[in-house]
This record gives C-alpha cells, structure tokens and sequence, in this order.
C-alpha cells in the first residue's frame, strides 16, 4: 500500500517513510512539551532537581504529587529522546 501510494504521488517511497517519520516525532514532541509546560507552571520548576527540592523543603506534599513528579520525570526523558533522534535524523 505505502509503494502504490508513493507512485500514485511520486515521491519515493522510502523519502515517504522518512518524512512521515519525521512529523510523527514532531507531532509526539509538540504533546511532550505541551504536557511538560503545564507542569512546570503548575509546580513552578524547570527542572526534574527543581521538583525535587519542593519535597525536600517541604513545600509539596509527596504523596499526592509523586504522580505528576513521575510524569514531570519520564516527560524529560522522552524530550530528550525526541529531541536527539530529530538532531539525529537530520545529520544522517
């Protein structure tokens, strides 16, 4: 299907996988620091040390917030994920 489609608009079909790629991890990279965004501003913090500082200080209580710090943690780490294969990606 993805080979009859790429004839039928003339374009490569692995330059059609490639970009259809591309946007998917844009697409994936735009919810990523949508979601990051609110819980920064909702937490006031940048940075997964800056969250937990908040519980160090006392300032958050952890066991109702651990699951946003759990979110607010992997969310980092898909950034970066995203963020290197896209710099990735266009390299090579």
């Amino acid at each position: 299907e993805i080979k009859e489609f790429s004839e039928q608009i003339g374009i490569d079909q692995h330059e059609l996988i490639r970009q259809s790629l591309l946007m998917f991890i844009w697409g994936k990279l735009r919810e990523v620091k949508t979601e990051l965004f609110v819980l920064q501003k909702e937490y006031n913090v940048e940075t997964v040390y800056e969250f937990e500082k908040l519980y160090e200080e006392g300032k958050i209580d952890e066991n109702r917030t651990f699951g946003d710090y759990q979110k607010f943690d992997r969310l980092v780490y898909e950034l970066e994920l995203f963020e290197e294969f896209i710099k990735k990606f266009r390299n090579g």
